[in-house]
């Protein structure tokens, strides 16, 4: 009771095409077995932009599923 986790869940897609897809940043709260969106950021195809938005959220556990033909 009162018990719950944080995480950030990142979408690092990457691509030297100006129609590439944004990378998205999810914040997460899990309480239990629930798990809610406290958040969402989509951010232009900028690997120093990142860094910034997730210096907003201090010391929370980042994950990310890679898989693929991912390199970025």
């Amino acid at each position: 009771e009162g018990v719950y986790r944080q995480a950030i869940g990142l979408d690092m897609s990457y691509s030297q095409s100006k129609a590439a897809d944004l990378f998205a940043i999810i914040w997460l709260i899990f309480i239990g077995r629930m798990c809610f969106i406290s958040g969402v950021r989509r951010i232009k195809p900028d690997p120093r932009e990142v860094p910034i938005a997730l210096s907003e959220s201090g010391q929370i556990p980042i994950y990310s599923y890679v898989s693929g033909p991912e390199v970025a």
